[in-house]
């Protein structure tokens, strides 16, 4: 069992139940990181508020968080509380340099001072019990670090995710172009029968009215009218 990935939190319960295990790639980085890892694109677009939006840069994005969630689902959580965020935030570092979690691609400096405060943290956190999703009500609910573990790295498991991902700029694109042809055919046809209207509404009048027949045959010209077109036979 590997350490995947190390994070911190004010509210280390809410954090992991809510948007790592549940949550999205907006909201989680482990997330990103994986469809990363699975060499998915992310699409970063704007709101109206001015505020990002990044999804699966999938043909369909909910089948993407899916697949990410059911990794997620198939490892196991740790927490340790801490006295305060600042420490948790401090604890996480050291946490990283120490456990070399495969998905925190980022080192910061930690303090030192409190380098046996943090030892004493690591052990703790590390003879807590494996939590699997259905078990997360155990986890803290304060401030603290938590370690995602799993059996398989995102690489080893990507074999069972979506293939070919699609960019989210090459599908709007497809979209727009398609969109393009349903509306050029639309007029195509629209063309077409009106068209054929005219047609339909020239010969009633030609059969019916003789002064709209006279004023067709002026806009024919004589050349191309006879006698024996003013009664056709069908």
């Amino acid at each position: 069992m590997n350490v995947i990935y190390v994070g911190d939190s004010n509210r280390s319960r809410e954090r992991v139940r809510g948007e790592h295990v549940g949550g999205n790639v907006e909201g989680s980085p482990v997330r990103r990181r994986v469809a990363k890892a699975w060499g998915w694109p992310l699409s970063v677009t704007k709101r109206p508020s001015s505020y990002t939006r990044t999804r699966v840069g999938l043909d369909d994005p909910k089948l993407g968080e899916r697949q990410i969630t059911e990794y997620i689902q198939a490892g196991y959580r740790k927490a340790v509380e801490c006295k305060d965020y600042d420490e948790a935030h401090d604890f996480q570092w050291y946490c990283i340099e120490q456990l070399q979690p495969s998905l925190n691609h980022e080192a910061k400096p930690w303090d030192h001072r409190k380098v046996e405060r943090y030892e004493s943290l690591l052990g703790r956190l590390e003879q807590q019990p494996l939590l699997d999703p259905s078990k997360l009500g155990m986890l803290p609910t304060g401030p603290g670090v938590y370690a995602l573990y799993h059996d398989e790295s995102p690489q080893t498991w990507s074999s069972r995710a979506p293939t070919e991902p699609l960019r989210q700029v090459e599908l709007d694109a497809r979209l727009v172009e398609e969109a393009g042809e349903r509306h050029s055919g639309a007029r195509e046809i629209l063309a077409g029968a009106g068209l054929a209207l005219a047609v339909s509404i020239a010969l009633y009048l030609w059969l019916t009215q003789p002064r709209a027949r006279e004023q067709l045959q002026r806009w024919i010209g004589p050349n191309n009218y006879s006698e024996s077109d003013k009664d056709p036979c069908f």
